[in-house]
């Protein structure tokens, strides 16, 4: 795999509304008329089964997304990235501002009181702030790749069910019905196939993005990106510090502008404190998850798991019956898998702790020596030439975080991989 010292740019949801009712209600009228062309008993016998069916029209598709998602160059997405800094760029100064602030204020408050504010309330305040500039720093585009794919592959999922229920209503069906239930099973399958170009267009998109920002990864390494439980935790680290990197080369522009202006430097340069207080909170909370919430739910899992296939082992100890060893065979081999997978889930997110672990000690060195630096009356060049130095190293450690990206060995193991990630992120 490729990679780059440069922060990579990597996603979450921007799901669209739920306001395309009309257009909705139209499709399904729509595609009640071309069944009655399939006979009328078909028409009584598949009205149940219709909403599943009509999600598969091209007209539904359309009037979800829009359009067909489309590749996008990279000249439009250096010319999206440089729109969205500008278009955040105000709102990033006044948080920042306000962080510096806070720093303030929490150096006199008190550390705790029973009434007004204090240390803990002031830094709660704080963290308030960091978790706004999270959402601001977002980036919409990867957002909507993201979604675009998860909706498509409900779509595919509610399609594959739509058939399984025409072909259990063809078992008993004449033979005029037979034909109809072929035809428009043959009709849902070129969907699916529609959707499922759709998907590798947009996965294209995202790759293309994420080779913009320095990490080349091919279809089977996303895959396994995408297939994580902190995959949004990681990818939205990654786009955040590379706008923030975009960031401070502006902040020193604008320190460099500012000449002999002391106050206007240490303002700038209380924004560049501000970022690293921030990138060293975004750190936190990812490790946070992982210590509160993903490590704990994956040892659950292999502890269940233990349980089960004790169990299971009586139980083929004590069964008699050749037929009913041989599912319990078979229980116990699904029972190692989960086992194998969920081994080298826990392996991969300790290793990935241990990776934002010393990224976070790179960083918080050079915060101590940046927060120093700005309580300490310095002439505005010599905080230009730290910042340069220090963002040198600032953007070196986003590549101690890049985790290594290994495919999976099989197809089976993907979709365990993508199983316990569902079971880890939703308890």
């Amino acid at each position: 795999m490729k990679r780059s010292i440069e922060p990579l740019v990597l996603l979450l949801c921007l799901v669209p509304g739920g306001s395309a009712t009309a257009d909705w209600k139209t499709s399904v009228d729509s595609a009640i008329e071309r069944a009655r062309d399939y006979g009328g008993r078909l028409l009584d016998a598949t009205r149940e089964y219709g909403g599943k069916a009509v999600d598969g029209t091209r007209a539904y598709r359309e009037s979800w997304f829009g359009a067909e998602p489309r590749a996008v160059t990279d000249e439009e997405i250096e010319a999206q990235r440089s729109e969205q800094l500008r278009r955040i760029w105000g709102k990033t100064l006044k948080r920042l501002d306000e962080v510096r602030e806070l720093d303030a204020r929490i150096e006199t408050a008190p550390e705790s009181r029973w009434f007004g504010e204090d240390r803990e309330s002031l830094r709660r305040e704080r963290g308030d702030v960091f978790a706004t500039l999270a959402r601001l720093l977002e980036d919409p585009h990867i957002l909507e790749h993201r979604a675009n794919i998860e909706q498509l592959q409900h779509k595919i999922d509610d399609l594959n069910d739509a058939i399984g229920d025409l072909r259990e209503q063809r078992v008993t069906a004449l033979k005029a019905e037979r034909e109809a239930l072929d035809q428009r099973i043959a009709a849902i399958e070129a969907d699916i196939a529609d959707y499922r170009g759709a998907i590798a267009v947009e996965r294209a998109n995202l790759q293309r993005r994420f080779r913009q920002a320095g990490l080349t990864l091919d279809d089977a390494q996303l895959t396994a990106l995408l297939a994580r439980v902190d995959a949004d935790d990681l990818i939205g680290m990654a786009v955040t510090f590379q706008t923030l990197s975009a960031i401070t080369t502006r902040l020193m522009a604008l320190m460099q502008a500012s000449g002999e202006e002391l106050r206007q430097a240490r303002r700038y340069y209380g924004m560049y404190v501000a970022l690293l207080e921030f990138v060293l909170y975004m750190q936190d909370s990812y490790l946070d998850k992982l210590t509160q919430s993903y490590l704990p739910r994956i040892d659950r899992v292999l502890a269940e798991t233990r349980r089960v296939q004790a169990a299971s082992l009586r139980l083929l100890s004590d069964e008699r019956s050749e037929a009913r060893k041989a599912i319990v065979r078979q229980n116990i081999a699904a029972q190692r898998l989960t086992l194998k997978v969920a081994r080298l889930y826990r392996q991969q997110l300790e290793a990935q702790k241990k990776r934002v672990e010393r990224a976070r000690e790179v960083v918080l060195r050079d915060y101590r020596v940046a927060r120093n630096t700005y309580d300490t009356v310095r002439i505005g060049a010599d905080l230009v030439r730290l910042m340069q130095v220090s963002q040198e190293a600032f953007t070196a450690v986003m590549s101690i975080q890049i985790p290594d990206i290994a495919p999976f060995e099989n197809l089976e193991m993907q979709r365990k991989f993508e199983e316990l990630s569902r079971r880890i992120g939703d308890q």
